[in-house]
């Protein structure tokens, strides 16, 4: 079975989608679907997934050194 991504990295994105996420774990269809975060507004958004008890499947960390954007990868 192929699996869906939501994907987001900042806060507005977040709560765009908070709705269908909170909807997805209603009907129980999580195992069908991946939340990724890419962590644009990590700080901003670790209030409302404490509020909401969201823990994303895959967190990729946000890097800014030197005016650079850059990724490290970690797990969640």
């Amino acid at each position: 079975m192929n699996k869906k991504l939501i994907v987001f990295g900042t806060r507005p994105e977040f709560i765009k989608l908070i709705p269908i996420i909170l909807e997805i774990k209603k009907q129980e269809l999580e195992k069908d679907y991946l939340t990724v975060f890419t962590g644009q507004h990590h700080e901003l958004t670790e209030n409302l997934f404490e509020e909401f008890s969201f823990v994303p499947d895959i967190s990729i960390p946000f890097v800014n050194e030197q005016n650079s954007l850059g990724f490290s990868f970690l797990p969640s």
